[in-house]
């Protein structure tokens, strides 16, 4: 076994409980293995932080699509987009498109690779309408594509509908 020797500063003598003050640099507090603290600053993790053995969301960053819509698939689009914003397993869905008339179950954008959902039927945005009447309409998930309904009572004027959500994947995270 190692001996302990003792240190001196400033010709005062250390005992090992302030062993950490000899050393210079260190500061007079260190962060505890248990019990509770507040640490101040920014730390710059190089593995992922985990809680409770779990890795936490951020862990892969953020990846950003954007899909326009393609207005050929039906006569009543006139255009639109769907932005995608994956962070970690978790998946933003925000939506704009603007119609001329009813949109009934049209496919209007494939889901990206490593946007699938872990379950499509778990997923469905109300749009809002921005026009004078609100008129129901809906963006959803059908098999690999994102589908848009809309009531069939829909005036021929231009109408904007928006909307957001949030759905959780599994897949390996998109380059």
């Amino acid at each position: 076994m190692a001996d302990i020797v003792q240190l001196e500063e400033k010709g005062n003598l250390l005992y090992p409980k302030t062993h950490t003050s000899a050393i210079d640099g260190l500061d007079e507090t260190l962060v505890k293995k248990t019990g509770d603290e507040d640490i101040a600053g920014v730390k710059n993790f190089t593995s992922v932080p985990q809680i409770n053995n779990v890795p936490i969301a951020v862990d892969k960053g953020t990846v950003y699509k954007e899909i326009t819509l393609d207005s050929t698939v039906n006569a009543n689009i006139k255009s639109g987009y769907i932005r995608l914003w994956r962070i970690g397993n978790m998946v933003i869905v925000g939506s704009y498109l603007t119609i001329t008339g009813p949109v009934r179950w049209v496919n209007v954008a494939k889901i990206p690779e490593g946007f699938e959902p872990h379950s499509t039927g778990s997923f469905g945005i109300s749009y809002g309408s921005t026009g004078g009447e609100q008129i129901p309409a809906t963006l959803y998930m059908a098999g690999s594509n994102f589908r848009v309904l809309t009531t069939s009572t829909i005036p021929s004027a231009e109408y904007p509908f928006q909307g957001s959500g949030i759905y959780y994947t599994e897949k390996e995270f998109p380059s």
